[in-house]
């Protein structure tokens, strides 16, 4: 039985989330997908209702937010050891069952596990933080800036869950006092205490566009750096 649980944060795409389960079902990957919290009901509502301005972006990072608060929760009741979120427009590493458990044997042989391992990120060059090898295969590397960003895929154990919960289980307002933003990849990839795995598990597939012309080139060079054909 596998030790972990994925959750795949899958939007109303039919087409991303049937990409999603074709490299899933190609790599013999188990993994629920979450339909994310709405953005404008009650529970986003409730969590933007002292913002000045609830535009539009604001209640889709709110969803995204609140969604990730949702699946730690769920898996503090569940029976795995840890937990791994995911978004929905990535490809995986083919042999990625194999890796996960070496890299979880890995974790589990630490002093202690950081609150967060970041699996999939963005990062258009080789990391070289602090770095420790496993099996010759990846590097653990902590201490990590925070100009790494990214949400593709991260994992955390139920002590990580509880530290995420602890930091990140309120209204943004309080978030954005905090943290400076209420984005995802402000808050879960910079907890205290953090980690990444290289090579990445999962590599953003480049299927988006967006408006800014910099967001865009930054994309394509990380997916045009990190893909190759060990992921499907």
């Amino acid at each position: 039985m596998n030790p972990y649980n994925i959750y795949c944060i899958a939007f109303d795409n039919s087409e991303r989330k049937k990409s999603m389960q074709h490299r899933f079902t190609s790599a013999s990957v188990e993994a629920t997908f979450f339909e994310p919290i709405d953005k404008t009901g009650d529970i986003v509502a409730k969590y933007i209702e002292n913002l000045p301005n609830k535009i539009t972006h604001i209640c889709g990072g709110a969803s995204l937010t609140a969604s990730s608060i949702a699946i730690l929760k769920d898996f503090l009741n569940s029976d795995k050891s840890y937990g791994i979120i995911c978004e929905d427009d990535i490809h995986i590493r083919k042999s990625f069952n194999t890796d996960i458990i070496e890299i979880i044997n890995f974790v589990d042989k630490l002093d202690k596990c950081p609150d967060v391992i970041l699996l999939g990120y963005l990062l258009s060059f080789t990391p070289n933080w602090n770095s420790r090898s496993i099996n010759n295969t990846f590097t653990y590397q902590t201490d990590y800036p925070h100009d790494v960003w990214g949400t593709q895929m991260y994992m955390f154990s139920k002590a990580g869950a509880t530290r995420m919960l602890e930091l990140y289980d309120k209204p943004y307002d309080e978030l954005c006092k905090n943290f400076g933003s209420y984005g995802a990849d402000w808050l879960f990839t910079k907890t205290p205490t953090r980690a990444l795995i290289y090579p990445m598990l999962a590599v953003e597939d480049n299927s988006k566009e967006y408006e800014h012309y910099g967001q865009n080139v930054f994309h394509k060079s990380c997916h045009a750096y990190n893909f190759n054909d060990s992921y499907v």
